[in-house]
């Protein structure tokens, strides 16, 4: 049986909201600086967090690019964790 692609879609969804809200508050930055530092509205950035709003290859690579992290971690269930300096 094939698992059922928009339940899988809205968990990846889901994954990458609950990441940048966890990267942003280890941070101790409010939504707001999150946003400025990626380069997006904030609005935009609420809406990503909250797993609202799509996400594309580019957004994965502003955000790990701001964050500092690798962008896979953004995509792991529990991916987030410290900066690190890898190229993104």
């Amino acid at each position: 049986m094939m698992p059922d692609r928009t339940q899988h879609y809205r968990r990846l969804l889901a994954v990458f909201g609950a990441n940048l809200q966890t990267m942003r508050k280890q941070r101790g930055w409010t939504q707001e600086q999150a946003a400025a530092c990626i380069g997006m509205h904030t609005r935009h950035y609420q809406k990503l967090e909250a797993a609202e709003v799509n996400f594309t290859a580019r957004t994965i690579a502003r955000v790990a690019t701001a964050f500092r992290i690798g962008a896979g971690q953004l995509l792991e269930p529990g991916g987030t964790g410290a900066p690190d300096d890898r190229e993104v």
